[in-house]
């Protein structure tokens, strides 16, 4: 009886031991597992984390050649080169594309940039195509044009009004110059002057004229069924419906030119009358301005000069009428464009073709980046 008993009670003891020794096997494996599972996720998280560092430093590669371009539309790169503060570092290369044969674009590019993380262990890529574009689209033929207006001019045929003209040599092509080019009609009695910039000086054109009040030659093309229908979409490519964007764009907008000195440069857009104040000088020939005057007459002081293109714009049917005056010695170095009948209020506007200075904007700072919609994409 009592043997019987022992061996129940070892038994047991055996069966409560076994039953520990398999919940301790138990606990082990799922702390194994558990430790297991959390070193993946670790590992998932580190590689995760290791990827967008990359991400990081490729994209910042590739948004500071964007910025580079936009500053030097000429930049290239075989491979530059950039670290962050994180450590990890990029390589950006471009790569010139073919430009189709017509297009208003100045350059077509593809770029490429790789990211790598601090221990050179993983890596991203990122890959984007861009063109440069000017912002004036076409350099315009003619010293002055005129897109608008019941006739191209109103106050040059009154006494003591005249629009004096530098002639662009070669605005009609193969050597034939042009003076003045217009969708309206252009009054026989409208006093204008025209003649080679070589002949051209404060008083006028000194007898050497090629158009001048009642002859006009065929420097001055008026009337012209060929001319634009839209000045804004044929300079700057963009319809005058959405003024707002090309607006956006400007460096200087103001609601008047109280602020504009000799130091302004770039884009200005003056929204209401432009009052250019004695002696300033706006832009030069290797570093000219884009002036648009929407809704507001343009004063140019004694000694006043712009060296760009001025673009005249009338954008409200209920403004206006507004006039261009200019007093002794002021003067356009480039062209005027106009979308509104033109107004020398009794004083003597001169323009002179300069090609160096409307060449130039086509250069940095009037050319801007765009990526090309879809071509984003990293691997």
């Amino acid at each position: 009886m009592w043997v019987n008993r022992c061996q129940q009670t070892q038994c047991s003891g055996m069966a409560l031991l076994s039953g520990v020794l398999l919940l301790l096997i138990l606990a082990s494996l799922v702390t194994l597992y558990v430790s297991k599972v959390k070193s993946l996720e670790y590992q998932i998280l580190n590689n995760v984390q290791s990827r967008n560092l990359a991400l990081n430093a490729a994209n910042r590669g590739l948004n500071q050649a964007l910025a580079t371009l936009q500053a030097k539309p000429d930049w290239s790169s075989p491979g530059t080169g950039g670290v962050l503060s994180s450590g990890s570092h990029y390589v950006v290369q471009t790569t010139d594309n073919p430009l189709s044969a017509g297009t208003m674009f100045k350059r077509a590019i593809s770029l490429s940039a790789t990211g790598t993380t601090q221990d050179g262990l993983t890596q991203a890529n990122v890959a984007a195509d861009a063109v440069i574009y000017p912002i004036v689209a076409r350099i315009p033929p003619a010293p002055v044009m005129i897109g608008a207006g019941p006739a191209a001019l109103n106050g040059a045929v009154t006494i003591g009004s005249q629009l004096v003209i530098g002639v662009n040599h070669d605005g009609v092509g193969q050597g034939q110059p042009l003076a003045l080019w217009s969708a309206p009609v252009l009054s026989p009695t409208a006093n204008i002057e025209t003649c080679s910039p070589a002949y051209l000086s404060t008083v006028g054109c000194g007898g050497n004229t090629l158009s001048h009040v009642g002859a006009f030659g065929s420097d001055v093309l008026a009337s012209n069924s060929a001319f634009p229908a839209d000045l804004w979409l044929y300079t700057f490519n963009i319809n005058a419906s959405e003024l707002s964007v090309l607006a956006q764009e400007a460096n200087v907008k103001t609601a008047d030119c109280s602020s504009i000195t000799s130091l302004t440069s770039g884009f200005v857009w003056v929204q209401g009358d432009c009052d250019i104040a004695p002696g300033v000088t706006l832009g030069s020939a290797a570093e000219p301005v884009l002036l648009v005057v929407e809704n507001g007459s343009l004063t140019l002081q004694a000694s006043a000069a712009v060296h760009g293109l001025v673009f005249w714009a009338l954008t409200a049917a209920n403004k206006g009428p507004f006039h261009i005056a200019a007093n002794n010695s002021a003067v356009i170095h480039g062209v005027l464009l106009a979308n509104q009948q033109v107004d020398t209020a009794n004083t003597k506007v001169q323009v002179v073709y300069d090609k160096t200075a409307l060449n130039n904007l086509q250069k940095s700072p009037f050319t801007r980046v765009a990526v090309i919609p879809g071509s984003w994409r990293d691997f």
